[in-house]
């Protein structure tokens, strides 16, 4: 189910990109390397009918690396409604695929990569840890 429900959404990306993104610089590159990533949607998908969960989790990483490389070129991206696509702009499609990727992930036994959770600073002047609670 997650192979396919991440299939349909990065042909939804692909599409929004298509009608909505095509006057940004550096546009047929970055589509060209989405489609790829669609590709490889597809080919996980194929590879999920097969049972061949291997041969998912040797695509899943590369199509993981692929995705948020087209994740970073777009984020700056303007948008020129001509045709809607899905529920929102590109960087919502973007989250929706993200999501069914690390699921994915998950469903094949592989932890996706670490996304770094930033910790908030002290306050200013303050101190770094609160003091422990008294008896």
């Amino acid at each position: 189910d997650l192979a396919g429900r991440l299939e349909g959404q990065l042909n939804q990306l692909c599409l929004e990109l298509h009608y909505n993104y095509r006057h940004n610089a550096g546009y047929a590159h970055t589509y060209r390397e989405a489609y790829e990533v669609l590709q490889l949607a597809r080919h996980i998908h194929a590879k999920e009918h097969q049972g061949d969960r291997e041969a998912i989790r040797l695509t899943v990483g590369s199509l993981d690396e692929r995705f948020h490389h087209v994740q970073e070129e777009i984020a700056p991206w303007t948008r020129q409604p001509l045709r809607p696509v899905g529920v929102g702009d590109v960087m919502e499609e973007v989250s929706a695929g993200e999501a069914l990727l690390h699921h994915l992930y998950y469903d094949v036994g592989i932890k996706p990569h670490d996304s770094g959770t930033e910790l908030a600073p002290p306050p200013e002047g303050g101190p770094e840890l609160a003091p422990p609670p008294s008896e």
